[in-house]
């Protein structure tokens, strides 16, 4: 005669399955938030790296009395490292900086990852500092060395 004891039964209990699903959840949360962590690093440094731009501007106007070598191309020490780093973080590095014609303003924007999905721009300019935006017209303002127009606040 088979004994019908339930020490003898195999199987899992309830609380087991609810341990093991909850250490399944919080597993995944964990790796959830892995995913995100890289963007938000490299917005930071893009961030970081465009809010150094007026700096070496600055230094470029009292050296040369305008705007007008700022530049990812030339070979200026201080703008380059900036611009190689905001284009290596940016998405697909998309980054313009521009000066206008008569080299008293400037301009960069450059496209960082979004929360949303949606486009945003971090934006700097001589004329208005520092914003994130996604409007058109400023982007195309600077992309266009419209500087004058590129208010980004």
């Amino acid at each position: 005669m088979e004994s019908t004891n339930k020490k003898n039964l195999k199987g899992f209990t309830l609380i087991e399955l609810i341990i093991v699903i909850a250490i399944i959840a919080i597993l995944s949360a964990f790796f959830v938030s892995s995913l995100t962590a890289p963007n938000t690093t490299r917005n930071a440094r893009v961030e970081a790296s465009l809010n150094q731009i007026p700096k070496a501007a600055e230094l470029l106007k009292n050296r040369d009395s305008s705007y007008q070598s700022l530049s990812c191309s030339s070979a200026q020490p201080g703008v380059k490292p900036l611009c190689d780093d905001i284009i290596k973080n940016s998405i697909d590095g998309t980054f313009k900086i521009a000066t206008s014609s008569d080299g008293t303003a400037y301009c960069a924007v450059a496209k960082v990852y979004s929360k949303t999905g949606a486009d945003e721009w971090l934006c700097i300019s001589s004329n208005a500092g520092y914003e994130t935006t996604a409007s058109t017209t400023i982007i195309n303002d600077c992309k266009a060395a419209n500087c004058t127009k590129c208010v980004c606040k």
